[in-house]
């Protein structure tokens, strides 16, 4: 059963200074949940081959599988049993809280397969993700990419880094960037005209390379030096950013709002839902390997 996400909320000054302190050395949570993100991969991926034979689809269009609920349910169980007191906000049950959130200083953000229509085309560039907010900014995240093999993680103040299937760990950070030099930009697969991006630099256009990929693997490429800006126009909601932007900014690079080109991404929960939708909506935004990056937008 998922937790009835308006009861949750810190009983007292005791639970609040409990998780705190287990939270200021993020290594108490980061084994656990690498390890939830490994588990529930593997439940995704042996969902895929029968889901996209049997796509779903929500009100607004997007797919949905059974993976989606099985791997939120799972998520959702353990975060739960591990850490009783804290929210965890998922994509696919977030309509069960009512019209009022949480107003916690910490939750969890859970997108149990982001780039889901990649998942039902049989591709591998789905992902697992999960965040921890504090205060509404991204702590910490995790970002499960099993159709890869690999696990991304970080917070700031922790580090950025990349497992393999056998544990294998690396430190990874964002690339830097010379005047002159190639910048690599990437796109959305599903959700963007690549022919549009190279209006978006002031960069002839033998400077700019631009490729595309799904999920929230765009995020996992600049934070491993693999790529260097990813500009997003459309629609996403928190739990499409929120896992990327912990691992980013742990690696060295910047999450803006790409109306000021300034102001991190942050994660607000409105105290009451207004009108139709849940309102865990992100402004647009750009996603850099550094500020040097930034000055070329236009």
């Amino acid at each position: 059963m998922f937790t009835h996400f308006s009861k949750l909320a810190f009983p007292c000054q005791l639970c609040l200074s409990r998780y705190m302190s287990a939270f200021t050395d993020l290594s108490s949570i980061s084994s656990f949940l690498v390890g939830l993100i490994r588990k529930t991969g593997q439940i995704a991926l042996s969902y895929q081959a029968d889901c996209a034979a049997n796509p779903e689809r929500k009100p607004d269009g997007s797919p949905v599988t059974d993976a989606d609920r099985e791997v939120e349910r799972a998520i959702t169980n353990a975060l739960n049993a591990r850490f009783p007191d804290i929210p965890v906000l998922g994509e696919e049950t977030i309509h069960i809280m009512g019209k009022n959130y949480p107003q916690n200083r910490f939750f969890f953000l859970v997108d149990p397969i982001d780039g889901t229509r990649a998942y039902v085309d049989g591709r591998k560039d789905f992902t697992v993700n999960i965040a921890l907010i504090e205060s509404d900014k991204p702590l910490f995240g995790v970002i499960g990419a099993p159709g890869l093999g690999r696990i991304y993680y970080g917070g700031v103040g922790f580090g950025a880094f990349r497992c393999d299937q056998s544990g294998a760990e690396i430190s990874i950070k964002t690339a830097s960037h010379s005047d002159g030099q190639i910048v690599r930009m990437i796109a959305s697969r599903y959700y963007a005209r690549m022919d549009d991006f190279s209006t978006i630099l002031t960069l002839p256009k033998h400077q700019i390379q631009v490729d595309s990929l799904s999920s929230s693997l765009k995020f996992c490429r600049i934070a491993e030096g693999e790529a260097d800006f990813y500009p997003r126009f459309g629609r996403t909601c928190f739990w499409d950013t929120a896992a990327g932007q912990a691992i980013i900014e742990a690696a060295g690079g910047l999450v803006l709002r790409a109306s000021d080109k300034k102001t991190p991404l942050s994660y607000t929960l409105p105290q009451q839902i207004m009108g139709k939708g849940h309102g865990l909506y992100n402004p647009e935004f750009l996603v850099a390997a550094n500020r040097d990056i930034i000055k070329y937008v236009v």
